[in-house]
């Protein structure tokens, strides 16, 4: 009886995981701080994290279609794929790049007006399903890397 009950306790707890989890695209760490891109209830949801505490995040609205846009590039050994989104004067992108045998990650954020760019590279990365996002999202034609 004792089995059955675990089974039973054990299949629930896969069902709620599967329809009520989140799913992670991105996770890493910078030196100020923790990334993190990831879908909740149909929204992708940006946010940065410090020392346990959300300081920036930011969630599409009814549908990752509209807010968030991906870039696409690549040919022999290079191979660049970005998620970005632009909140108030700021554009951020989600980056991981391979190039002659080097991977990169991280998060750019340009200043709009001032064409000011900041890169914060990963440290360490725990999950990078970004290209997954190309059948999800929108191409951001007015980014040069196109949308292979």
């Amino acid at each position: 009886m004792k089995a059955y009950k675990f089974f039973i306790l054990f299949f629930l707890s896969s069902v709620y995981n599967q329809v009520f989890a989140e799913e992670l695209y991105f996770s890493c760490v910078t030196k100020s701080g923790a990334v993190v891109l990831q879908m909740n209830d149909n929204n992708l949801e940006y946010s940065f994290d410090k020392q346990g505490r959300i300081m920036f995040s930011f969630k599409s609205k009814e549908g990752i279609n509209n807010d968030f846009k991906f870039n696409h590039y690549s040919r022999f050994q290079t191979d660049y794929f970005n998620v970005s989104f632009v909140n108030n004067d700021y554009k951020y992108s989600i980056f991981s790049n391979y190039e002659d045998g080097q991977q990169s990650q991280g998060v750019t954020v340009l200043n709009i007006n001032s064409k000011k760019e900041f890169t914060y590279q990963c440290i360490t990365t725990d999950v990078d399903r970004l290209s997954e996002l190309s059948s999800k999202l929108q191409c951001d034609r007015s980014s040069s890397l196109g949308c292979q």
